[in-house]
């Protein structure tokens, strides 16, 4: 993660284990977990927390791309924990609310993928049948309403632990263990990557060469 010009952060990395051609996507051949730090390093005594200097964002930035790096698995172990005591808590309203956000990303993305002709063909739809468009307004209308419970619930569960885990990766000082892994990363055979290291070569291809999500 870098900065612009205008001090927004930007998403650099430099190493991109990923390859894109296009709009296919490559995955990696031999894609392996990372180490899971010890609970003592990763909040413990031996863990330090410092806040971040806002006016060095590339400082900033780097710390919370090497700690997302260095410790995620221990972030998934969060992410899963947390999402597991929300669907212990209220199941019903967590699947349901998944259900509602996949459905509402699908209709979103059937849209946006349609391109120019499939939104003409869904205005020429809506100008052709008003009175069908308005009650099928309302009824999504009062749908929404009622699912907008579930739906937060599932954000919540979703949303909630990944906020924890940018904190923890902008608040942790890096250890020397994390240098060293830093530079022991970049003696490893570019198809040999982790989760993280994947997901961050993709979104800096997809900033870099305007790639479709």
């Amino acid at each position: 993660v870098a900065t612009n010009g205008d001090c927004q952060p930007r998403l650099k990395y430099q190493q991109q284990p990923a390859r894109f051609t296009g709009n296919s996507l490559l995955t990696p051949s031999n894609m392996r977990l990372a180490k899971l730090r010890s609970l003592d390093e990763f909040l413990g005594r031996s863990s330090r927390f410092q806040l971040p200097d806002l006016q060095h964002q590339e400082r900033w930035s780097n710390r919370v791309q090497q700690n997302l790096l260095y410790y995620q698995t221990n972030y998934m172990a969060v992410f899963c924990l947390s999402f597991i005591i929300f669907l212990l808590v209220d199941p019903a309203s967590v699947l349901c609310g998944c259900g509602i956000v996949g459905a509402c990303l699908a209709a979103g993305l059937w849209l946006a993928n349609g391109g120019a002709e499939r939104r003409l063909q869904f205005r020429d739809a809506v100008s052709r049948r008003p009175a069908l468009t308005v009650a099928l307004s309302l009824a999504c209308a009062l749908v929404l309403l009622y699912c907008l419970r579930p739906a937060a619930i599932f954000l919540l569960a979703a949303l909630l632990p990944l906020f924890a885990c940018l904190v923890h990766a902008s608040l942790r000082l890096r250890s020397v263990s994390s240098k060293v892994s830093h530079k022991l990363r970049g003696l490893r055979s570019p198809e040999d990557v982790t989760p993280m290291e994947f997901v961050l070569g993709w979104l800096t291809a997809v900033e870099a060469e305007g790639l479709d999500l």
